[in-house]
C-alpha cells in the first residue's frame, strides 16, 4: 500500500493521506459475508474434528442474534482497522505544523581575542557562561552553532536538543581552533547559508565575540 502514500483524498472534510486501503473493503466485506451466509450449526470449526454426540457437551448452541451480534462486532472492527490505516487527517492540521518554524544559528568567536590580555581565562568562562544562559533561555525552534577563528566550524547544525549543546560548551577554548586568526565573515556567511537552507519562517543570527573592534570584513 505504498502507493497509496503519493495519494491523498478529501472525503467530508477530512484528508485520507493513504486512501488505496479502502480497497481493502471489499475482500473483508466479501469476508464478512460469507460468514453470515454461513449455515448456523458450521458457524464453528468443532463439527469437524468432534464426534456429533460430544459436541452438545463442549460447545454452546448457536443463536442468530449472537451470531448477527459477533458479525456485527467483527464488521465494526474491521472498518475501523482500514479507517486508521487510511490515514484521516484535518487539512493543514499536519504533523509539521505543530513544529516551531523558527531556526536560529549561534556563531561564538574563539579566535585568540579571547585569550589576548586575560591569562586567568576570566573572559573565556565568562563567554561560556553567557553561552550556556542563552541556550537555557531559547524559545522553541531549531538551533545550530558554529565556532570560528580564521576559519568556521559547525559544531552542531540545526536541532531542538539544547541540552547537548550546552554539553558541548564546556570544551570552547581558542586553543580547540587548528588555525589562529580572526574571520567572523566567513562565520556568518555559514551561519547565512545554513539558516536559507532550513526553509524557517523565522531565521536569526546571534554572534558572540569577545573582540572590541570586528575586522572591518564583518
Amino acid at each position: 500500500m505504498s502507493a497509496g502514500d503519493d495519494i491523498s483524498l478529501v472525503f467530508g472534510g477530512v484528508v485520507l493521506l493513504r486512501p488505496l486501503w479502502l480497497l481493502a473493503l471489499l475482500p473483508l466485506g466479501l469476508m464478512v459475508w460469507r460468514l453470515a451466509r454461513a449455515p448456523l450449526d458450521h458457524s464453528t470449526g468443532w463439527h469437524a474434528v468432534v464426534d456429533a454426540h460430544l459436541l452438545p457437551h463442549l460447545t454452546t448452541p448457536g443463536t442468530p442474534q449472537r451470531r448477527r451480534r459477533a458479525l456485527v462486532l467483527l464488521g465494526a472492527g474491521l472498518l475501523a482497522t482500514v479507517l486508521a490505516l487510511t490515514g484521516p487527517a484535518l487539512p493543514g492540521k499536519t504533523a509539521l505544523a505543530l513544529r516551531s518554524e523558527a531556526a536560529r544559528a549561534l556563531v561564538v568567536d574563539l579566535s585568540p581575542t579571547l585569550s589576548e590580555g586575560d591569562p586567568a581565562g576570566l573572559r573565556l568562562e565568562h563567554l561560556r557562561l553567557k553561552l550556556l544562559d542563552l541556550l537555557r533561555a531559547m524559545p522553541d525552534g531549531q538551533t545550530a552553532l558554529i565556532v570560528y577563528a580564521e576559519e568556521p566550524y559547525l559544531v552542531a547544525p540545526l536541532t531542538t536538543d539544547a541540552t547537548t549543546l550546552s554539553q558541548l560548551v564546556p570544551e570552547f577554548s581558542a586553543d580547540v581552533m587548528p588555525q589562529t586568526g580572526e574571520r567572523p565573515e566567513r562565520a556568518l556567511r555559514m551561519a547565512r547559508d545554513l539558516l536559507l537552507r532550513s526553509g524557517a519562517t523565522t531565521r536569526d543570527v546571534l554572534w558572540i565575540t569577545a573582540s572590541t573592534a570586528p575586522p572591518p570584513a564583518a
